[in-house]
């Protein structure tokens, strides 16, 4: 969330005068109009000033938020944009693996259809032909820098998956892995299992990005807190990057979602038949392989065995010779007695090749009754195959009205929703960190900005941050760059007004405090500040009752703690009253 918008009143000032950061644009999704509906508000907040904050200008007033700009929609168009392919030069040496449509991999897996890809991998549905169900295998870049990160993941997945084997730990599950040779190199595969659904993203955009109901965010928050405690007290592992994108709304495991369903049918694939015939192609292509592999081997016994018969055979070489004479002489004669008998037989062929011709003439005369009577019974089954046509696409429009019931009655059932956490690529122990460079943009930690080592507990800020999102449809934190100074110090002045002032040993004591604060712990370049609490905030702005408003501040001002030692862990927040009385 962003709470000013100086460039303006900055063009004013003079040189020497400090850095001034007003209140004015909030950052928006969209450019609609703010809705007064209590909860469903999309504007972002500027920020208020609490009475107890020693830095607030006695003078300042509330700026009202601007609509965004036509840069800032862009962004977001680019950001969301659900077209966007791969790179067709990364399909190279070291790079993405060219898969085959009805490709095997593992001689077990059938790919069907590609349903996603990232900077690393692309993901393809796969047909499992052991266990006769539906996954997703994420391939690697064959490059040996993406091989040695994948086995990493592997590792934190197996561990992740071994836990709690039984799927109930809220965390995607790793399936199998295993090395497919291409003609870019080696690729790392892992099978996971297929969730019929979309990331949170999907469902924060469906509502125009005014923000889901609070029962909603409630049910969401106890599942992704449960599979955050799994993971943290465990299996010992840090997500390291968890946003909207990364959670998974689905309703069943290992079926397939209506969107892939349209997509096989906009290509007419008949899953059945695709999978019997690739199926068959790959038993002959081992069966080949298999025939060769003992063709070889049988050639090879067979040179040693020449050797050994080498002068036996000469031997018998000798005799045949002389046989063969003998039989030249037998066959002399033979051939003199065929062409006496010849000579006789050709008088007696001529009388029959002239009853032949007759019945030839015969024939043609019925040829040419059968032909009249083919065209006739064309033309009936033509007749016939315009009203079967005639009766499919009465049948088509009635499939599609049943689709779109099914899609009703699946908004309906929102209560059978399950949301789980996906993508640990860039996951880490908790006692081996594999980067300090952790975390999206709009949900990073203070310690993660300052350089402070980083605990478990920075995916609860994280996720503090995705709970807002879903309860308003706008980021709680975007931080831009300014004239004087950078995105990190934007971002930690963002955290102050929202949440009052820093503790200055923490301030001053990480790696790269030093650009942001000064050795008394005020910000370099960003003098004035505007203070807006978290639950003035939600009520002021996105009209929360004021009930709700108290409830949600003080159960994620638990989560938004600067120092991470103070921070709640997850099992905490499951503890909090504010998802109390949730159904199972």
């Amino acid at each position: 969330m962003s709470y000013k918008n100086n460039k303006k009143k900055r063009k004013k000032k003079k040189k020497k005068q400090p850095s001034k950061r007003t209140n004015k644009q909030p950052n928006k999704r969209t450019n609609k109009q703010p809705n007064k509906q209590p909860n469903k508000q999309p504007n972002k907040q500027p920020n208020k000033q609490p009475n107890k904050q020693p830095n607030q200008q006695p003078n300042q007033q509330k700026k009202k938020p601007q609509k965004r700009s036509q840069s800032q929609e862009h962004y977001s168009k680019i950001h969301y944009e659900e077209e966007e392919q791969e790179d067709p030069r990364d399909y190279g040496r070291g790079g993405y693996h060219r898969v085959k449509i009805g490709e095997f991999f593992a001689n077990r897996y059938c790919a069907i259809c590609k349903i996603g890809w990232g900077h690393f991998s692309t993901v393809w549905l796969c047909h499992d032909n052991l266990k006769n169900s539906f996954v997703a295998i994420k391939i690697i870049k064959s490059a040996r820098h993406y091989t040695e990160a994948a086995n990493d993941e592997i590792e934190i997945l197996k561990k992740s998956t071994q836990v709690n084997p039984e799927s109930t730990s809220n965390v995607l599950r790793l399936l199998d892995s295993f090395t497919h040779k291409g003609s870019n190199g080696t690729h790392v595969c892992m099978v996971f299992e297929l969730l019929d659904g979309e990331n949170l993203l999907s469902l924060i955009r469906s509502t125009n990005y005014r923000g889901l109901p609070i029962s909603t965010v409630k049910i969401i928050a106890r599942e992704i807190l449960i599979g955050l405690d799994h993971l943290h007290q465990k299996c010992k592992i840090i997500h390291t990057d968890i946003k909207p994108e990364n959670i998974m709304v689905f309703k069943n495991i290992g079926k397939l979602t209506w969107k892939i369903k349209e997509k096989l049918e906009r290509y007419n694939i008949n899953i059945e038949k695709f999978l019997k015939t690739h199926q068959l192609k790959n038993d002959k292509q081992n069966e080949n392989t298999t025939n060769k592999q003992e063709n070889i081997k049988n050639e090879k016994e067979k040179e040693n065995e020449d050797y050994k018969m080498l002068n036996e055979k000469e031997k018998e070489k000798e005799k045949e010779k002389e046989k063969e004479k003998e039989k030249e002489e037998e066959r002399e004669k033979e051939k003199e007695n065929e062409k006496r008998k010849e000579n006789e037989n050709d008088k007696g062929n001529e009388n029959e090749k002239e009853k032949e011709k007759e019945k030839e003439k015969e024939n043609e005369s019925e040829n040419e009754k059968e032909k009249e009577e083919k065209k006739e019974k064309e033309n009936e089954n033509e007749n016939e195959r315009e009203r079967e046509r005639g009766k499919e696409k009465e049948k088509e429009k009635e499939k599609e009205k049943e689709k779109e019931k099914g899609y009703e009655k699946e908004k309906e059932k929102e209560s059978d929703l399950r949301y789980k956490l996906i993508d640990l690529g860039n996951s880490c122990w908790v006692n081996k960190h594999f980067t300090n460079n952790i975390q999206t943009l709009q949900y990073r930690s203070p310690e993660t900005i300052l350089g402070h080592d980083y605990r478990d507990n920075a995916d609860i800020w994280s996720f503090a941050c995705v709970i807002f999102e879903l309860l308003t449809g706008d980021y709680l934190f975007k931080p831009k760059d300014g004239r004087n100074f950078n995105k990190d110090e934007d971002h930690i002045a963002l955290m102050i007004e929202l949440l009052g002032n820093i503790p200055k040993k923490f301030a001053t004591r990480g790696s790269r405090s030093i650009d942001i604060f000064s050795k008394k712990g005020v910000l370099r370049h960003i003098k004035r500040l505007s203070f807006w609490s978290l639950e003035d905030v939600l009520i002021e702005k996105y009209h929360f009752r004021e009930n709700d408003a108290k409830e949600i501040s003080d159960f994620l001002s638990g989560m938004l703690e600067f120092e991470p030692r103070k921070r709640l862990s997850a099992r905490e927040c499951l503890n909090h009253p504010w998802l109390a009385n949730l159904e199972n």
